[in-house]
């Protein structure tokens, strides 16, 4: 009866396959609890700038090979600069320093459950790293824009852009579940 996507670009990649009427097609990009991931509360305190790169799964689309390069890189510019490190990896990466060989400051701070502990992060870091590829409407890049954080955008697909394009134009209001819900229930009372 009704096909929710979770963005204009997951609509437009999916459609094409699935066929499905525009009158039963609704897009509603996802929110957070901004109960725990919001810019003002507890935090780590860093001595120096700080980025922060995490993801859930380790999965290729989440191109920590971007990351990874690109600090490099920033390091040159920002040598007293600190990159935190968050998710699975494989023991493997952890073992070898992340491939790291030219004395890149980063810690590894490993896979955060808590989702008020990755919030605490979220809040003491200056930036986070987007790097995901082709992700449909990314929690963590919400979770970190409702934390305070600037992003860093090594790509820009999938539904990141209309995650940056709400945010610019309504802030966190937009970000809340209770529109997300709101627009849910609002769609399913309609079937």
């Amino acid at each position: 009866d009704l096909v929710v996507f979770q963005s204009e670009w997951a609509k437009d990649y999916l459609n094409y396959f699935l066929k499905v009427p525009e009158k039963k097609c609704k897009v509603i990009l996802n929110a957070t609890d901004d109960r725990i991931f919001y810019p003002d509360g507890e935090k780590y305190n860093y001595d120096s700038k700080t980025y922060l790169y995490s993801r859930s799964s380790n999965h290729d689309n989440k191109q920590w090979h971007k990351v990874y390069y690109w600090w490099q890189y920033q390091q040159r510019k920002e040598p007293e600069a600190l990159l935190l490190i968050a998710g699975r990896f494989s023991s493997e990466n952890v073992q070898n320093n992340f491939d790291f060989f030219n004395d890149e400051n980063h810690n590894y701070i490993g896979y955060i459950e808590d989702k008020n502990e990755m919030a605490k992060y979220l809040r003491s870091v200056d930036t986070f790293c987007y790097a995901y590829d082709h992700d449909a409407c990314s929690n963590s890049l919400i979770e970190a824009y409702m934390s305070g954080c600037k992003v860093k955008y090594l790509v820009r697909t999938g539904g990141a852009m209309e995650i940056a394009t709400m945010w610019n134009r309504y802030g966190a209001t937009y970000f809340c579940l209770g529109r997300m819900i709101r627009e849910y229930k609002e769609a399913f009372e309609k079937l």
